[in-house]
C-alpha cells in the first residue's frame, strides 16, 4: 500500500509490519480512540482466500477473552481489498521470546495455561481454532501473563463442515496439527486443538518440536505413526506430573486426551513448585527413538513402509484407494491429500503389497522404504521414504506421467530385496519389478 490510506473514514493506515500469505499487516492509527491497532490486508483475491479472512473477523467478532486478539472492525477497502482490524500487540511471539531468553518450566506453564483458557473460551462457542503453533502465541508487552491467540483464519464451527475441501483435505501446519487433522478428518473438536497445544507445551520444555522430519510429510508421516521422544528424555527438569500432561495432551487418539481444554488448564492449574531457573536441555545427535504406531495400537519396532501417492488431480482417487487397500486396512493410513500409508513388519511383505497394490492402482506413485537396521523407531524409513516419494513425483511430472506405476525403492531396501526380488536401475534410481520364482 502506498502512503497512507484511510479505511472506513476512520484507521489511518501506516507501515507493514508483517507480511505473509495472504497478505500484509499494518500498523494503523484509529481516530475514534487515538489508539494504535492493526491492520490486516487482504492482498490475494483468490475464492478461498476471502472465505479464510471473512471466517477470521467473523470468529473474532463473536469472541471477547482477555487471551483472544480483540476484534475492531472489518470490511472492503476503495480498491476492493478485505480488511481486518485488530489490537495492536506490542511484543513478539512465542518462537521469538523462546528463541532470544528461553522460558524456565513455570513460565512455560504459565503461558501454555493461558493460552488453554482462551482456547476454551472459543471452544465454549463450539469454535476450534485449527492452527495453534507458537507463532500463533503473541505475548503483549513481552508479558508471559499477557498471551494473546491470534490467526483465527482456519477457525471453525465444530458442527461446521464447509470450509473442508470435498476430498476432506486438512487445513494446519505440519508438526502442529493432530494426527485427524493430518488424515483430512471432517469430525474435528477441541481436542484437536488440544494436541497442537501439547506440541508447543512439549517445544518449550524439550527446545525442539516433537515431530521432526526431513519435509512436510515426513513430519505429518511421524505425527500419526510416531511416539516423540518422552520430553524428560530432552529435558531431565520437567517434574512427573507435567510429563504426563504433556503425554495426554500428546495422545494419537482424541479419546486419550483430556475431554476438554478446560481440563487442560486445571491440571496445569494443579502442578506446584515448579522449576524456575533455566534448565538443562540433553543434546540429541540423532533422532531419540520412539515407537512407531498404526492407529492407536503400539506395533513392533522399525516396521517397513509403504507410500502410495495418487496421480493428480485426485477427485476419485479416494474411494479406490480405500478398495484396494482393504486386506491391508489395519496396517494403512490415508493422508488428507490422498496419499496412503502401510507399515509391514518385513521389506519382502512390504514388497508383496507394494507389487498388488500397483496391479489394482496402476497410475499411482509407490515407494517401498525399510529402515536402518539401528532404527529402531523406524523414522530413518519414514526420511527416505517420503524424500524419494518427493523425487519419484518430479519424475513423473517430468516424464508426462510415464513413471506413474513404478515401486521406488532406496539403496537399503533393495539390498534386503534382491535375493527374491527383481530390481533394476542403479544409485538412487532403484524400481522394483517383481518377485522371482
Amino acid at each position: 500500500m502506498q502512503g497512507r490510506t484511510t479505511l472506513a473514514g476512520r484507521f489511518e493506515v501506516g507501515e507493514a509490519i508483517g507480511t505473509g500469505g495472504m497478505g500484509t499487516v499494518h500498523r494503523a492509527l484509529d481516530f475514534h480512540t487515538g489508539r494504535t491497532v492493526a491492520v490486516k490486508l487482504l492482498t490475494i483475491a483468490d475464492v478461498q482466500d476471502v472465505e479464510r479472512f471473512v471466517r477470521e473477523a467473523a470468529a473474532l467478532a463473536s469472541l471477547t477473552h482477555p487471551g483472544i486478539v480483540r476484534y475492531i472492525a472489518h470490511g472492503t477497502a476503495d480498491d476492493g481489498r478485505h480488511y481486518l482490524v485488530m489490537d495492536w500487540i506490542d511484543g513478539d511471539n512465542l518462537v521469538s521470546r523462546a528463541e532470544l531468553e528461553g522460558l524456565t518450566i513455570r513460565e512455560t506453564v504459565l503461558v501454555i495455561r493461558q493460552v488453554a483458557e482462551a482456547l476454551a473460551e472459543a471452544h465454549r462457542h463450539h469454535m476450534i481454532h485449527r492452527d495453534i503453533k507458537p507463532d500463533n502465541l503473541m505475548l503483549d508487552g513481552d508479558a508471559l501473563d499477557q498471551v494473546r491467540v491470534v490467526d483465527f483464519g482456519l477457525a471453525r464451527y465444530v458442527a461446521d463442515d464447509q470450509h473442508l475441501t470435498r476430498t476432506g483435505i486438512a487445513m494446519g501446519t505440519p508438526g502442529y496439527m493432530s494426527p485427524e487433522q493430518a488424515r483430512g478428518s471432517r469430525d474435528l473438536d477441541g481436542r484437536s486443538d488440544i494436541f497442537s497445544l501439547g506440541c508447543v507445551l512439549y517445544e518449550c520444555l524439550a527446545g525442539r518440536p516433537p515431530f521432526l522430519g526431513e519435509n512436510p510429510m515426513a513430519v505429518q508421516v511421524k505425527l500419526i505413526l510416531v511416539d516423540p521422544p518422552p520430553v524428560t528424555q530432552l529435558c531431565p527438569e520437567v517434574p512427573p506430573g507435567l510429563a504426563e500432561i504433556v503425554v495426554r495432551m500428546l495422545a494419537k487418539d482424541p479419546e486419550d486426551r483430556f475431554a476438554t481444554m478446560c481440563d487442560v488448564a486445571r491440571a496445569l492449574a494443579e502442578l506446584h513448585g515448579l522449576p524456575d531457573a533455566m534448565r538443562h536441555r540433553a543434546r540429541v545427535s540423532e533422532p531419540a527413538s520412539g515407537t512407531r504406531r498404526i492407529g492407536a495400537v503400539a506395533q513392533p519396532p522399525a516396521p517397513c513402509l509403504v507410500l502410495v501417492a495418487p496421480p493428480k488431480p485426485i477427485p476419485a482417487w479416494r474411494p479406490r484407494a480405500l478398495e484396494a487397500i482393504t486386506p491391508w486396512r489395519d496396517r494403512a493410513e490415508v493422508l488428507d491429500d490422498g496419499v496412503i500409508v502401510m507399515s509391514h513388519p518385513g521389506a519382502a511383505d512390504a514388497a508383496r503389497c507394494a507389487l498388488a497394490l500397483a496391479r489394482t492402482l496402476p497410475d499411482a506413485t509407490i515407494v517401498v522404504s525399510a529402515p536402518a537396521a539401528d532404527d529402531v523407531s523406524g523414522e530413518s524409513a519414514i526420511d527416505r521414504s517420503t524424500q524419494l516419494m518427493s523425487v519419484a513425483a518430479l519424475r513423473s511430472i517430468f516424464a508426462r506421467g510415464a513413471a506413474a506405476g513404478q515401486i521406488h525403492v532406496d539403496p537399503v531396501t533393495a539390498a534386503l530385496l534382491r535375493p527374491h526380488f527383481e530390481i533394476t536401475g542403479s544409485g538412487e534410481d532403484l524400481v522394483l519389478r517383481g518377485e522371482r520364482g
